[in-house]
């Protein structure tokens, strides 16, 4: 039997589980949305991958109301030995 593709599938897995990342947040307030994208690109060509966008919600100091006020973006890529 060959167990040679079994063997490639063990070390890709192992490899993946020892790799270490580093990771970069970016807040993007609602008035640079539009440009976001050219962001995404620069980001995307120094090997940052979008890992994650959450809402901040910014709350009144008088009122329960809350709004948008921007995102959180996350990165993450190799770490460089």
């Amino acid at each position: 039997m060959d167990y040679s593709c079994a063997k490639r599938q063990v070390d890709f897995c192992l490899k993946l589980l020892s790799m270490q990342w580093e990771y970069l947040q970016v807040y993007v307030s609602l008035e640079e949305l539009e440009q976001f994208q050219e962001k995404l690109d620069e980001y995307g060509e120094k090997g940052w991958e979008l890992v994650s966008m959450i809402s901040i919600e910014t709350k009144g100091w008088l009122t329960s109301h809350s709004e948008t006020s921007g995102l959180l973006a996350v990165f993450k890529r190799p770490k460089s030995k």
